[in-house]
């Protein structure tokens, strides 16, 4: 299983925004959801973190797992149009996700709302059972 998980950023907080990089803080979102990835799955995970880098269009995962504030979920949503059409499985979670999973699950394949600490393992053993 090949996951790939993105943290899309608002105008100003993009790698090519108006900070520089020493400004921009690392949120421990995609790095704690990797964390949470059961062993058993042996799973290859990459993380694109759209503060440090821009986020490639050419993502070789199995699973797209997307995290969306407010003021990023527009284009957390155009992200996971994207990947979509490409035919990946998107996951959206996160704050946004969470409050509005009806809007985010527009969207995506599935939403995660919550604390994703036991949601979250259980989604990918389900993926893996359909996959």
């Amino acid at each position: 299983m090949n996951i790939a998980f993105l943290a899309p950023a608002g105008a100003m907080h993009r790698v090519n925004g108006s900070f520089g990089k020493s400004l921009h803080y690392a949120p421990l979102t995609l790095t704690t959801l990797a964390a949470l990835v059961p062993e058993e799955l042996k799973a290859d995970m990459v993380i694109f973190d759209e503060t440090a880098e821009k986020i490639p269009l050419n993502i070789n995962a199995d699973l797209i797992c997307i995290t969306a504030i407010t003021g990023t979920s527009t284009r957390s949503y155009r992200y996971a149009d994207y990947y979509r059409s490409l035919k990946k499985t998107v996951v959206m979670g996160g704050v946004h996700a969470s409050m509005l999973p009806e809007e985010a699950a527009k969207h995506a394949d599935t939403v995660i709302t919550g604390f994703a600490e036991q949601t979250f393992p259980q989604m990918l053993f389900d993926y893996q059972k359909v996959a």
